[in-house]
């Protein structure tokens, strides 16, 4: 694009469109035929989930809005690609690393089959945990589950958290859950990404960009943006406990 001398910003503007005839052709199962794209939009409309459409497009324009104030359009442009790329579902990204999802357990001996197939970031948050115990669970990363060895890992930078008091209070608390002897193995290693902590702040980032995002397209705020040079600041943006904007 840049040896065409094609414009980044135009090309966010067409992405954008793409995604609006996408959501369009979900919704009511139309696309204009005379649409030079309408194979691509039907196919793409049947791939993508909904949700991730509207979510694309809301990148789409906060990057538009964003272009001007990026070292040049290339870097404005790239970086709302990288965007959408960070916050793809974890099957359409090459990106384990970025997406963290919550690890399912492997069958455990001894284990009801209806709380070996519990999540871990729902365990986790079924049990009465506080204090560092809470902090080890909510920062390690669950490696392996087998005939009652659990093996968690965490990152040099929390090493203080596998010191042997707090993992014998969550191993304790696990016990009790279960209601039969576990076996906790915490090992120190980097590239510890798979965390409820990663978790929750990925999901943080995904509804403060589409809260920023609507805020940017409320017309009094556009008025503003037009009529004073003003703009969004998207780590202002304040979430309450029910995940809303405010």
């Amino acid at each position: 694009m840049a040896e065409r001398s094609l414009s980044f910003e135009m090309a966010l503007q067409e992405l954008a469109s793409l995604l609006q005839r996408i959501a369009l052709t979900q919704s009511t199962d139309y696309v204009a035929n005379d649409d030079p794209d309408h194979d691509a939009i039907e196919k793409l409309a049947a791939t993508l989930a909904t949700e991730d459409v509207q979510l694309y497009y809301q990148i789409a324009l906060q990057g538009r809005q964003d272009i001007g104030l990026a070292p040049d359009e290339y870097a404005g442009f790239t970086m709302t690609l990288l965007r959408m790329i960070a916050f793809a579902p974890e099957s359409n990204t090459n990106h384990p690393a970025v997406l963290p999802v919550a690890t399912q357990l492997p069958a455990a001996g001894g284990l009801k089959k209806k709380q070996a197939n519990t999540d871990w970031s729902g365990l986790i948050a079924a049990l009465p945990l506080s204090g560092m115990e809470q902090m080890l669970a909510h920062n390690s990363e669950l490696i392996a589950w087998h005939d009652g060895r659990i093996e968690l890992r965490v990152s040099p930078a929390q090493r203080h958290l596998a010191e042997r008091p707090y993992k014998e209070r969550l191993e304790n608390a696990l016990e009790k859950h279960f209601g039969t002897k576990i076996r906790l193995e915490v090992s120190i290693a980097t590239g510890v990404n798979n965390t409820i902590a990663e978790l929750q702040n990925y999901e943080n980032m995904q509804r403060k960009s589409v809260a920023a995002a609507a805020i940017n397209n409320d017309p009094f705020v556009q008025d503003l943006i037009q009529n004073f040079d003003a703009r969004v600041i998207v780590s202002s943006v304040k979430l309450n406990d029910n995940g809303e904007r405010r």
